[in-house]
Order: structure tokens, then sequence, then C-alpha cells
């Protein structure tokens, strides 16, 4: 019902901007769809629902996310349009236009977690984590915390809910912060939720990567590979923690599944060739680096090429 309120909504605020003529058609419009509220009178439609199919995934880490339940519903017309402005300057990559726009939707609703969510997606974008944390809590307040949202899982026998990916994104915004054991928590957390999911325990690898266990880091990515076989990312992972570890051989292996998968993904390439060059082999090497630079232009690739041009003269 509700996605025919919308469009009444919308047409209503077109008028302003209309000519006699353009006016009749849309009034015309209008009444064929009232007409067509009387023969809709069960309908399983909601705003919620119509969003999740046209706009973009509420987290970055995740594509099947969208907030579609009741918790993160709107009905205030004004904060459905900023809303959804905002959609279109994220779509567009303006974050700060975006964020902007999110902060409209919640001044219309301050109930409506959707908003906070995008915005604190936003702020990620931006790199600045420390604010993407403070949005995804002020959701959390309205959401519940994770413990009562556990509750509702438990009564959920349905798909993943799209709040589990909103925590998931946290514990990365912490642990670009280097908070790392409050991440691994986190991680931990969201695992024993779902043991399926490969994601938390990638992002977990990297977090025990970054505080120097590269043992505990490889066991973690090996977890992922075997969850999620097809995606390139914790192959690739495992392969760096692999070569922080001196098992170059290994490594390579696991950086050739990652290019396998993903063939146009420059960073396998890179970390293939930073192998070859520790082992002193410039020529494959360079042609690795020189690779992965044609997938994209990384200044770091760039520098490492100067450096085994420098040491192959």
């Amino acid at each position: 019902m509700n996605v025919f309120i919308k469009k009444i909504y919308n047409y209503l605020y077109m008028l302003s901007f209309c000519n006699y003529f353009q006016k009749l058609v849309i009034y015309g419009t209008m009444i064929f769809i009232i007409s067509g509220l009387n023969l809709i009178t069960n309908s399983d439609f909601s705003f919620a629902q119509v969003n999740a199919s046209s706009s973009t995934p509420i987290s970055p880490s995740s594509n099947n996310n969208q907030p579609t339940e009741e918790s993160v519903e709107s009905t205030n017309r004004d904060a459905i349009l900023s809303y959804e402005q905002g959609n279109r300057f994220y779509n567009a990559k303006d974050y700060a236009k975006a964020i902007t726009s999110y902060k409209n939707a919640t001044t219309f609703d301050p109930k409506w977690a959707a908003p906070l969510i995008k915005e604190g997606n936003a702020y990620y974008e931006l790199g600045n984590y420390t604010l993407a944390i403070e949005s995804y809590d002020k959701a959390f307040i309205i959401l519940g915390n994770l413990d009562e949202q556990v509750k509702s899982l438990n009564k959920n026998t349905g798909p993943k809910p799209y709040w589990l990916n909103i925590w998931f994104d946290k514990g990365d915004a912490l642990t670009k912060l280097k908070k790392f054991n409050e991440a691994i928590s986190l991680y931990d957390k969201l695992i024993s939720l779902d043991p399926t999911w490969a994601n938390p325990w990638n992002s977990k690898g990297w977090a025990l990567q970054n505080q120097g266990k590269s043992e505990e880091a490889v066991s973690a990515f090996d977890k992922a590979t075997k969850l999620n076989p097809t995606w390139a990312k914790p192959w690739n992972s495992k392969g760096w923690a692999l070569y922080k570890t001196g098992k170059f051989e290994e490594a390579l292996t696991s950086f050739d599944k990652a290019i396998s998968l993903d063939p146009k993904w420059d960073k396998p390439w890179f970390n293939k060739g930073k192998i070859y060059y520790d082992l002193g082999k410039y020529s494959d090497a360079k042609q690795f680096l020189e690779h992965a630079l044609s997938l994209n232009s990384d200044p770091k690739t760039s520098v490492l090429i100067e450096t085994v041009n420098a040491k192959m003269q």
C-alpha cells in the first residue's frame, strides 16, 4: 500500500513545477492510482521492500543487506525524499552531499535507522571511520544492541538479517582505526551467529595479521577460503600471511588461486611480483609488477618496478 501512497506524494511534489496542462495530466494519473487502491486491500508492499529493490546496498560490505524490516521503515514523505536523494549522491560517489541528505532524512524521521546506516557507509567511504562508527551506533540505538538483535535472530529461520552486515562494517571500521581487539571480538561474535559466513573470518584474519599474528591469520584466511572457495580476496589474504611467515611457495600458490578467480585484480599480481623480488628473480618480478600496474596505476607498484629496474642494471 505504501508504494502507491509514495507515488501520490511524489506527484504532489511535482505539481509545484508544472504548467496547467501538465497539472491536468498529473491529476488524471493520481485519480487512476487512487482508484487502484480500492483493488488492493491485502498488499504485501512496503516502502522498505520497494526501496530494497531500487537503492544501493545499505552496507559497503555486502550486496544483499537492504533495510527490509519494519524497524527501519519510514512513512515520512520528507524523510523518504531526502533518503532517496542521498542514495543518488551515494551512487554517484558524492559522499559528502550524500551525508547531508541522510542527515536531513534523520531530522525528518529520527526513529528511522536506514539513513544513519547509509550515513555511516558514506563516512566509511570517505575514510572517516570514527564518524562511521558513531553513525552505526546511532542506528543500533534504534535497532537494539547486538544481544537484543540476536534474540530476534534466534526466532528467525529466514535469510541472514541485514543488520549482521552493519555490525560487520563496524568491525572493519574498528580495524581501520587499529582497534584490533575490539574488531576481533566483534568478528568472533558474528562468526558464532553465522559460522558459514566467510567475510568475518577474512576480516578477522587481517586484524590478526596487523597484530603480527601471521600463523593465526593464516588459519582465519584458510577458514574463509573453505567457506567461500570462489572468492578471490581470502586467497590473496592467505597468500600475504603465508608470505609474512616466510612460506613463499605456499604463498605463490594462494596468489595464483586468487588470480585464477579474479585475473583483473591487481593485488595478487603485485604480491606475486613482491615475492619474486625478495627471491632475487627480478625479471619475473618485473613481469608480474608491470601486469599489476596495467590493471591499476598504484604508485606503490611504480616505485617497486623502479627498484627492480635498478637491481637489474
